[in-house]
């Protein structure tokens, strides 16, 4: 009888508790940068804090901030991008935290060079001068990445011409075939075409310029009306970013495979629909306290600026919410 009645409270329990998860809906595109989140819903860290999340995916960065203007999503998680910025700028976004950066040793994003291109001596990024470089929109993140490596490499940005293919199968079918002479995809998405010999490989973005080149954000009512959900959830991602950081990262920061790497690759296969070799290719460096490199958004927010993609002036107060955001104390 006390048995029974001990089951019972139990059970009572687990259904109150489940009853009052809160549904919580979030924007992004099946990527690694995305990791935390699919590592943190796998092992239950939301439904620690009493969140049941329903992930929204597209296809593309792009319509991932309009999702969570509209209201058809509470969270984006994506690229930074011009288009980002803008939404930002006029209080219609605000980030709340860091996901993935470019860094030194990542493979996430990679520039490949045409064939054709390569034979005719392009074999550095500072040779880039001249040349066409396929990007998938203007004011995107590869956009940014592809020009701050340029200009790292003493090219005038007035001495590329960028192509805007809008995909990354339009950009890698453009190097192929010699239509543009350069381009910048993520880095699982070159392997195939780099193991064919369709194309060569220039360098990785992290090894040359380091960067926050993703993040998450809330409109401000969200903020304003669900402060403390917004709470519960980067408790969640901070467990998933500690445990993608552990899996991947030395203590140092630098790339390194742990004894957790395994487990945690086997839920990227899972949620992402890749398999293991090309989600190696892709592994971001993620700050395991989703800290945002304000000092990064600052250049970047100025750079957009200054290529007109911006209204300026934009300042980093403008597109975060302090309620939320820890930034890196020495930067």
């Amino acid at each position: 009888m006390i048995l029974r009645t001990i089951l019972c409270g139990l059970a009572a329990f687990l259904v109150a508790t489940t009853a009052r998860a809160e549904e919580v809906r979030i924007a992004g595109v099946k990527t690694t940068a995305a990791g935390a989140l699919y590592i943190a819903t796998e092992r239950g860290y939301f439904a620690d804090v009493g969140i049941e999340l329903k992930v929204i995916d597209f296809d593309s960065p792009g319509p991932v901030p309009v999702a969570v203007v509209s209201g058809s999503a509470d969270i984006g998680s994506t690229g930074v991008s011009a288009e980002l910025y803008a939404l930002a700028g006029q209080g219609a976004l605000k980030l709340i935290a860091g996901q993935a950066h470019e860094a030194k040793g990542y493979q996430v994003n990679a520039f490949i060079v045409s064939n054709a291109a390569a034979a005719a001596g392009l074999a550095r990024f500072d040779q880039l001068a001249g040349h066409t470089i396929a990007i998938s929109q203007v004011g995107s993140p590869v956009h940014y990445a592809a020009s701050q490596v340029a200009l790292k490499n003493g090219v005038a940005l007035d001495r590329l011409r960028f192509l805007p293919l809008q995909s990354n199968a339009n950009i890698v079918s453009a190097v192929t075939g010699g239509t543009a002479d350069a381009g910048v995809v993520p880095a699982n998405v070159a392997a195939p075409a780099l193991a064919r010999g369709d194309v060569k490989l220039l360098g990785y973005v992290g090894d040359q310029v380091q960067w926050q080149s993703s993040a998450v954000f809330i409109a401000p009512a969200t903020g304003d009306k669900r402060g403390d959900m917004v709470k519960r959830f980067l408790v969640a991602l901070r467990r998933g970013l500690r445990d993608f950081h552990a899996a991947f990262s030395a203590p140092d920061g630098s790339r390194r495979d742990g004894p957790t790497a395994p487990a945690i690759l086997a839920i990227l296969e899972k949620y992402t629909g890749l398999s293991e070799a090309p989600i190696r290719t892709g592994i971001p460096y993620v700050d395991p306290e989703a800290r945002l490199d304000l000092a990064s958004i600052a250049h970047e927010l100025a750079w957009f600026t200054s290529q007109k993609m911006l209204k300026g002036p934009i300042t980093v107060d403008d597109v975060i919410d302090r309620r939320f955001v820890v930034g890196y104390p020495d930067r």
